[in-house]
């Protein structure tokens, strides 16, 4: 595995490389996975910024106003919401670690990351490295406040894909829409995977020109940790592994030219349901992280021809 410094777009940039990846990590956008290249194919699976460039957001900033592309870290929160230990404050957009700098270093087995939070005393740890066909993602966060720590994090790579990109949910029959939608009714409403009562294929993309976006997360707790993408004119699978116990719910974020004009995916399994932590702590889908308390899980992606 190669490990060395350069520019990815206009950013400096920290590049794993093997026979058959390439990733380049943004240290001074919140350790933003900024592309993964899979070299068979010579195929870019996140999707890139539309403007074919980066602008650096300040702490708090909202999400939408800047790239919406790559894989950012979503903690403590996705969207804003109050602090369930402090009401009386509240976590920015999409949580504090995408748009705070992180202190990267280059180690022994590949590329270690770290951003200490600001509303709370926390450290939020992760480590890739490479491993074939494979990303291995490694984490810790550690509660080093005197108060217990709500955290909702979730995955959020945002893949390219094209009209023949297939969802692959392994054994979920439901699914809850989260988002607005004139295609999924009401937000809550249940339909059925992967194919809804009114004969909806929840598993296809539509095309760019349906200028629509959906949400949905799968009904409950989620019975595998496996979940996978067809991409590449259903010449790439794109699969996420992890332990379905420590992450054990799964979102589906669809944009179909709806958000901004930009036609991607993304697969975000997460600790807690849905979407805020204080919608979560309420539920009781989200533990609290106790004072001096560490959780550590890990998330895998698998890139594998289909032949």
């Amino acid at each position: 595995m190669r490990q060395y410094k350069g520019e990815h777009l206009n950013q400096q940039a920290l590049f794993l490389e093997n026979d058959e990846l390439k990733l380049a990590v943004l240290p001074g956008l919140g350790a933003k996975i900024a592309s993964l290249v899979y070299k068979p194919q010579n195929f870019e699976v996140f999707f890139q910024p539309a403007n074919g460039g980066y602008t650096l957001p300040a702490y708090g900033d909202e999400f939408a106003a800047f790239d919406t592309s790559g894989s950012d870290e979503m903690f403590p929160t996705i969207d804003v919401c109050a602090d369930a230990t402090n009401p009386a404050t509240q976590w920015p957009d999409h949580g504090e670690i995408w748009a705070l700098p992180w202190q990267c270093m280059f180690d022994s087995k590949g590329l270690y990351g770290r951003v200490q939070g600001v509303m709370h005393n926390y450290i939020f740890e992760r480590h890739i490295a490479l491993n074939g066909n494979e990303v291995n993602l490694a984490y810790r966060i550690t509660n080093k406040d005197k108060q217990p720590l709500y955290g909702l994090w979730a995955f959020h790579g945002l893949v390219a894909v094209d009209e023949e990109t297939e969802i692959l949910l392994t054994g979920v029959s439901s699914v809850v829409n989260v988002h607005k939608s004139n295609m999924l009714s009401t937000v809550n409403s249940l339909h059925s995977y992967p194919i809804n009562k009114d004969g909806i294929r929840l598993d296809k993309i539509a095309p760019k020109a349906a200028n629509k976006s959906e949400k949905y997360y799968v009904d409950g707790k989620i019975a595998v940790g496996n979940c996978s993408l067809l991409l590449n004119h259903k010449q790439l699978e794109y699969q996420l592994l992890f332990n379905q116990k420590k992450l054990p719910y799964l979102g589906v974020w669809i944009n179909e030219g709806g958000f901004k004009n930009e036609y991607n995916v993304a697969l975000e399994p997460c600790n807690g349901f849905y979407d805020t932590a204080e919608m979560a702590a309420k539920n009781g889908t989200l533990a609290p992280l106790k004072p001096g308390q560490s959780i550590t899980f890990n998330l895998n992606i698998v890139l594998k021809p289909i032949v």
